[in-house]
């Protein structure tokens, strides 16, 4: 009998141990994790919660170990905020010098980077993650003859008219 009572309080203790993992995996699984959190440079902030605003400083010498230390803490603090969205606003440097002890004075770099955090609907997200699509060069920027080749291109797949194209092809040549 006292070896079943003891299984019987084994399997009680689980049965707890269990619904308190539960809870806590649905409570980690509510919030977002740093690897969730996203780093951009712009963001259409319209349909956006701001959630706050923070600095990070880092004394390492070279700036993309600083970047890199500095957008690690962004991601990590915005988590904790319960921010899905990371905007580094300002990037800060200072410099500043300090005496060695053999009387030679050291140079100390401070950078600070100033972020938002932000929280998102998934949509808002998704399109701030897309890289910018590669858009043609303006017209102005192309050559006469690579105008004229694209004007043709644009005839044979009947793009445009025949009446558009000869007057895109004199507006063109006047442009000589």
């Amino acid at each position: 009998m006292g070896w079943m009572a003891s299984a019987n309080y084994t399997h009680r203790g689980s049965m707890k141990y269990q619904s308190i993992c539960g809870a806590m995996i649905a409570l980690g699984l509510s919030l977002p994790s740093s690897a969730e959190v996203l780093i951009v440079d712009q963001l259409d902030t319209q349909h956006c919660r701001l959630v706050a605003e923070n600095t990070c400083e880092s004394k390492k010498s070279k700036e993309s170990k600083s970047l890199a230390k500095c957008t690690q803490w962004h991601k990590n603090a915005a988590a904790e905020q319960q921010a899905n969205t990371v905007v580094i606003d300002k990037a800060t440097e200072t410099e500043r010098r300090r005496p060695n002890f053999d009387g030679s004075w050291k140079a100390i770099t401070e950078r600070s980077y100033t972020a938002r955090y932000f929280d998102c609907p998934n949509e808002i997200v998704q399109a701030a993650s897309m890289p910018a699509i590669d858009k043609p060069a303006p017209a102005a920027n192309r050559s006469i003859a690579e105008r004229l080749r694209l004007l043709k291109e644009l005839r044979e797949k009947s793009l445009i008219t025949e009446a558009e194209y000869a007057a895109k092809k004199a507006e063109i040549l006047e442009s000589l």
